[in-house]
C-alpha cells in the first residue's frame, strides 16, 4: 500500500520504519514493558489521526496498574488535551438480567462516581 494512504503514527521515524505508518482498517497492539512510551505512542497516534482525519479517537489502556501514571498529564504534556472530570448525571437504571451482578459485584446505587464525586 503507497505510503500516502497509510494513517501516520504521529513519529516520522516510526513512520518510515512502517512504510508510511499504520494500515487503515487494521487493529495495532502496542505491547511492552512499563515506561517503554505506549501511552505515548497512543497519545501521539490519535493527535495525529485528529490532524489527518479531523476526527477524534479512543485509546484503550487495558494493562493500567493504578500507580502513580497519570494518563491526563501525558496528553496534556504531548498533545496539549485537558481531560474534564465525567460524572455520572442519570439515575442507573433496573439490571433485571443479573449481569454483573454476584458474590462481590453489585450494581451501581447512586449517580456519584467511585471517588464519592
Amino acid at each position: 500500500m503507497p505510503a500516502s494512504q497509510r494513517l501516520s503514527t504521529g513519529i516520522p521515524r516510526l513512520d518510515d520504519l512502517l512504510d508510511g505508518g499504520l494500515l487503515p482498517g487494521t487493529l495495532a497492539v502496542i505491547l511492552g514493558a512499563t515506561g517503554i512510551g505506549k501511552t505515548q505512542l497512543g497519545i501521539q497516534f490519535l493527535n495525529a489521526g485528529l490532524k489527518q482525519e479531523g476526527e477524534r479517537g479512543v485509546l484503550f489502556d487495558l494493562t493500567s496498574r493504578g500507580d502513580s501514571q497519570n494518563h491526563a498529564d501525558y496528553a496534556e504534556r504531548i498533545a496539549g488535551w485537558r481531560f474534564a472530570r465525567c460524572r455520572a448525571t442519570s439515575t442507573p437504571r433496573p439490571n433485571p438480567s443479573g449481569i454483573g451482578t454476584g458474590p462481590g459485584l453489585t450494581p451501581p446505587t447512586s449517580s456519584t462516581g467511585p471517588d464519592g464525586g
